[in-house]
């Protein structure tokens, strides 16, 4: 995936198109936009996702995905038992994610929300009963010269 529009991510788009452009890799497809549906199952069949995205933290946990996350763009988020971070220079990243790979799927998680939030989300805003037609209420206010 292309990175999003953060701070630096010009920097990581023109290093990503170098890479592309020199060697050439077969391997190698770059994506701007995923449709969300896709994207989820992509998230769900990839053996490993690696990167510093927030949906590899929130996604990836109903899944059991396992995730090497990048940098501490993450730090302080509450994390499923599929993620480990990978932050400092002086380890292998690689080793990382062969162990990721190795381990595999991990048991899905809900610290984000469990199945048929959403339903349960609407059948509550539905019986509040809100009011379908907008209400505009005036009101006066007077400025004291004190």
């Amino acid at each position: 995936m292309w990175p999003n529009i953060d701070a630096g991510s010009d920097l990581i788009s023109k290093k990503l198109r170098v890479f592309r452009e020199r060697l050439k890799p077969q391997w190698l497809h770059l994506v701007k936009n995923l449709d969300p549906t896709l994207f989820s199952k992509i998230l769900k069949n990839a053996s490993c996702a690696i990167g510093n995205s927030s949906s590899f933290v929130r996604d990836t946990s109903f899944h059991g995905t396992p995730v090497v996350l990048l940098g501490s763009r993450q730090n302080g988020r509450e994390v499923g038992k599929n993620v480990i971070f990978y932050s400092n220079l002086n380890t292998s990243l690689t080793n990382k994610i062969k162990k990721q790979i190795n381990h595999g799927i991990y048991q899905s998680q809900y610290i984000y929300g469990k199945p048929g939030a959403s339903k349960k989300i609407v059948n509550k805003i539905i019986s509040c009963n809100p009011p379908l037609n907008k209400e505009f209420f005036s009101f006066s206010y007077e400025f004291s010269n004190s």
